[in-house]
């Protein structure tokens, strides 16, 4: 505990008051300053004790509680707090969230669950039973300079391969604000976009930020590119930064799909992310596009996580991987076969290609990416 926290609950369960209680009690440095059954003696208590977290029982009157919430965060400045419920769907996330929740906790109340929420606000130093937070995961940013080089179609397919050849957990980012189709490709409709997470940058947290979340069929989840133009332009490089960063600290790794420039938004991805991969084909537009960007990744001192992937390549084509590894500077990390049919047969079901093809050659290649991608990251060579 990096200090001390008192705490005031707000349940109107007594059963579960006393429950939350005694977790609260097992946490260093923790003193349960106050406790009540409903929300009019609770607020009475918060504006005479001044807690620093209160725990509050969203179940009792929802909308009263989202009003109550709003009211405290009035009245005790710096006030953190955890909104508990039966009922953990997303709109009752983000409903929390936006009336001023810090953190989620779905009933039934689990030690872990309070020691991840005290983590998160910084409240909390270390474990009672000494455990440590989870290592980071890694950011994959894919960049094309050039369009129709079947960026999305990369990223999209090597985070559902990542995720069925390594078994972890793996989530895709829209960050093509303006242009995204992730969705499409993966034939999801997400109720909640990026936008809906910057909107509320100042509670993001992983509670937050799950429940916001997609799930698509394979394993895999989706953050979406937003609704509308205006929503888009509402989404900052700073707020891309922090939610990549939070999904690095949630998932073993985390799939940008980006527009095609070095805007402010690229800037701030490019820079928290792990790898770059620069998507390309051999036609010498593309050939073009990649080296003036390869000129411009290696300015900005990020060179050495720039790994160069060829979409679509034909060994019989006019222009060959040795020779653009020649003209770029840059030896080629894995290349990706042309199979129109199964791409374009993939892209219109909305169905990835380890999913929909999981014997066809692409679909091998897509799986050899992946692991060497994770070899990559475990320094290993492959």
């Amino acid at each position: 505990m990096t200090e001390r926290v008192t705490a005031f609950i707000i349940d109107g369960d007594e059963d579960s008051r006393s429950a939350t209680t005694e977790i609260l009690s097992q946490f260093a440095g923790m003193t349960v300053a106050g406790t009540a059954k409903n929300y009019s003696s609770g607020y009475e208590g918060i504006l005479k004790l001044k807690p620093t977290l209160v725990l509050i029982d969203l179940d009792i009157d929802l909308p009263q509680a989202f009003q109550v919430m709003e009211k405290m965060l009035e009245a005790v400045p710096g006030l953190s707090i955890f909104a508990i419920s039966r009922d953990s769907s997303s709109d009752i996330i983000l409903r929390a969230m936006r009336s001023g929740a810090s953190d989620f906790l779905p009933r039934p109340i689990k030690p872990r669950d309070i020691f991840n929420s005290l983590k998160k606000i910084g409240s909390l130093a270390s474990s009672p039973s000494g455990g440590e937070a989870n290592a980071h995961g890694k950011a994959i940013l894919c960049f094309s300079p050039k369009g129709g080089t079947g960026n999305t179609s990369i990223a999209t397919n090597l985070a559902v391969s990542l995720h069925l050849a390594t078994n972890k957990q793996v989530v895709l980012v829209d960050l093509d604000l303006e242009g995204g189709d992730a969705g499409i490709f993966l034939n999801l409709k997400p109720k909640y976009t990026i936008s809906d997470v910057t909107a509320n940058i100042s509670r993001l947290d992983a509670v937050f930020l799950r429940g916001v979340l997609a799930k698509h069929a394979s394993g895999i989840y989706l953050l979406g590119e937003p609704k509308t133009i205006e929503e888009a332009i509402s989404v900052t490089p700073n707020d891309a930064r922090a939610v990549i960063n939070l999904l690095k600290k949630m998932f073993s790794y985390v799939v940008v799909d980006s527009a095609g420039s070095f805007n402010e938004m690229n800037l701030a991805a490019f820079d928290v992310s792990d790898l770059i991969v620069a998507v390309g084909v051999m036609s010498l537009p593309s050939i073009k596009s990649l080296q003036k960007s390869l000129t411009v990744f290696s300015r900005l001192d990020m060179g050495g996580k720039v790994k160069l992937v060829v979409n679509r390549y034909l060994k019989r084509g006019d222009i060959s991987i040795k020779d653009a590894e020649k003209t770029l500077g840059y030896d080629c990390f894995w290349d990706i076969p042309n199979d129109f049919n199964s791409v374009i047969t993939s892209i219109n079901r909305g169905q990835p290609l380890p999913v929909l093809f999981p014997n066809s050659e692409i679909s091998k290649s897509y799986r050899d990416f992946a692991a060497k991608v994770e070899h990559y990251f475990a320094g290993r060579p492959k």
